[in-house]
């Protein structure tokens, strides 16, 4: 038995070994044909990607807040409790991908890690914003919203590349 077959099925070393090369976003093509791992119309609930989005953005908002005070005290465990909260976080990100488009889950992130940065900025750091700053910041944030929640229409289809081979004209991406 090669290395390859002793090796988990769909994982990324196997696809590498086995020179599986990247299509699109989600899509990878070998001998096989192109193969999804990706499939985001998987039913999930809008419920289970907002607490996705809240808790990479609580993750993010309290790794920010290790790197703010030991930008100050230097302590040894505030950087190490960083380095694993965003180690943490990438975990997190990396599985919520599953569930939904990586555009909604990481627009919702921001949006959630802004609003959770101001307020922790507020509380804990004093910081006071002028109101002209604050229409701008929810400005910024109904925009974000609106990229997050809006339905996603049919763009202009993409056409494929296609070579023309002697008299025949041959399409470079297998369908």
């Amino acid at each position: 038995m090669s290395v390859v077959e002793q090796l988990p099925r769909g994982g990324l070393l196997t696809r590498v070994l086995t020179r599986q090369t990247y299509r699109s976003p989600g899509r990878y093509r070998s001998g096989r044909g192109t193969v999804s791992i990706n499939d985001s119309s998987s039913g999930v609930s809008p419920t289970a990607v907002v607490v996705l989005v809240l808790v990479l953005a609580g993750l993010d908002i309290v790794g920010a807040v290790f790197a703010k005070e030991w930008t100050s005290g230097r302590s040894t465990w505030l950087f190490l409790g960083g380095a694993a909260t965003f180690v943490v976080l990438f975990g997190v990100y990396a599985v919520g991908l599953r569930l939904a488009e990586m555009s909604t889950v990481t627009f919702g992130w921001i949006v959630g890690l802004q609003v959770g940065i101001l307020i922790v900025e507020r509380v804990r750091y004093d910081v006071n914003l002028p109101p002209g700053k604050w229409v701008a910041i929810v400005a910024i944030l109904c925009l974000q919203a609106y990229l997050v929640l809006a339905p996603a229409g049919q763009g202009p289809a993409i056409e494929q590349p296609r070579a023309v081979v002697g008299s025949a004209e041959v399409d470079l991406v297998d369908g």
